[in-house]
């Protein structure tokens, strides 16, 4: 029908979150397991602690590019249509499902501007190379990655103020943008043979949304520091009202959409670190909540009119997570340093996948490498950084329960069942300078 051919090309999102959450906001602090380092000259630590940028006395820019690759285990002979998606003979099909997701390249600009002596100003821009955001909302009923297929490939800005209390403590202030969609459609959907075209009227309204952060870092004798982050939830939601009907014969359709475009959780972000003469070391831990949540499937409610609502079949529980990081980083001399980190993420998943549905999130290892070197050139300070990450999403073996979704005699989408699982590698560079 061609109502719904419009309604699906007006509204084909999917939910994502957070770049720098995933992958770091800086080449250095992405080798050291996503965490802060003791270079407060460092501008990414605006997404970590951007109460750490208050000390800084001159500008720091940062930049860097990164290349994401996923692989994902195959998923073949699976029940991929039933009676609950499929009016087809037969009803119930097999076939194969598509994991491969392609690769992705990002950017990140990072920034951190003293104002006089009143505190410093930090910012960070990440976005996708050649576009400002690409969106995919996947299969409604297949197996989906759904923090995975189009989860990064978005543009991301983070604002904060710094100001020192003294030699010892910092706080800060901030804000993440985003924004909330809306959209009203009306169409007049003319079949061939009517003698005229179909037409259609549309209206878009697109609202900024913003979310706070807040910060606080204590420095203790220069080897130690003990920091506090909140980033609270942003939601990012599109709304879009279509009403018409098609003619010869009219049939009539009123319907609401409604899909969560992006999703960041709250943050509770605790993190410490010592050094000595050679060795740094590293740990924080988030708590993430992500009661919020909702997978990107797009929900279609009938006001009126012929169309059929979707059906709800899937109902998954989320859990709020703890994020573990740990990293350690050695100084062979004043101007080469070494970076290694690791970081576990559960499932953000309570509930099993024998069930309705196949949206799919792992519990998650991460192991992350990289180096960098300082030097001056005609006495401006830089920083070359190499980094690399691998994500290593842990095998599960799922096996679906008897009967279809609506509770009929028949097997479910996903049946008999398939090995979850695989991996993401990322590899970054990245340039410092000071001014």
């Amino acid at each position: 029908m061609f109502s719904k051919f419009i309604i699906f090309f007006l509204i084909s999102f999917s939910a994502y979150g957070s770049f720098p959450e995933f992958f770091g906001a800086g080449v250095q602090n992405g080798s050291l397991g996503n965490q802060m380092s003791f270079d407060y000259t460092n501008p990414a630590h605006n997404f970590y602690v951007p109460a750490s940028l208050a000390w800084n006395k001159n500008v720091n820019v940062s930049a860097s590019t990164t290349i994401v690759k996923s692989t994902f285990h195959d998923i073949n002979n699976i029940v991929t249509k039933n009676s609950t998606n499929n009016s087809d003979a037969p009803l119930q099909q097999s076939g194969n499902v598509d994991t491969d997701y392609g690769s992705h390249e990002h950017a990140g600009i990072n920034a951190s501007i003293p104002i006089k002596t009143f505190g410093n100003f930090g910012i960070s821009v990440f976005t996708p190379i050649t576009t400002i955001m690409e969106t995919n909302s996947g299969n409604a009923h297949l197996p989906e990655y759904v923090l995975h297929r189009s989860r990064y490939k978005r543009t991301q800005a983070y604002f904060n103020y710094a100001h020192k209390l003294n030699d010892t403590m910092a706080f800060s202030l901030g804000a993440h943008m985003g924004f909330q969609a809306g959209a009203n459609v009306d169409t007049r959907a003319a079949l061939n043979g009517t003698g005229y075209g179909s037409s259609a009227t549309a209206k878009t309204q697109v609202d900024p949304s913003i979310a706070a952060i807040a910060s606080y870092i204590h420095r203790y004798k220069e080897n130690t520091h003990f920091y506090f982050t909140f980033q609270q939830e942003m939601k990012n939601n599109l709304e879009s009202d279509a009403v018409g009907f098609t003619a010869n014969p009219p049939v009539p359709f009123d319907v609401t959409i409604k899909t969560m475009i992006y999703y960041d959780p709250h943050i509770f972000r605790f993190g410490a670190a010592t050094k000595t003469r050679f060795f740094q070391f590293f740990t924080s831990l988030e708590y993430q909540i992500w009661d919020g949540y909702q997978t990107p499937i797009v929900r279609i409610k009938a006001n009126g009119g012929s169309l059929a609502a979707s059906d709800d079949y899937e109902s998954v529980e989320t859990s709020n997570i703890l994020v573990s990081k740990f990293g350690v980083r050695y100084n062979p001399t004043d101007k080469l340093g070494l970076n290694i980190g690791t970081v576990y993420r559960p499932s953000i998943f309570s509930h099993g996948y024998s069930g309705s549905g196949n949206s799919l999130d792992l519990n998650t290892v991460i192991v992350s490498g990289g180096l960098d070197y300082k030097f001056n050139f005609m006495s401006m300070p830089i920083q070359l950084d190499l980094g690399m990450q691998y994500h290593k999403l842990l095998d599960e073996t799922i096996t679906k329960s008897t009967n279809q979704e609506d509770g009929t005699a028949g097997s479910k989408i996903g049946s008999p069942g398939y090995e979850a699982g695989g991996s993401v590698i990322m590899l970054a560079s990245g340039i410092k300078l000071e001014f």
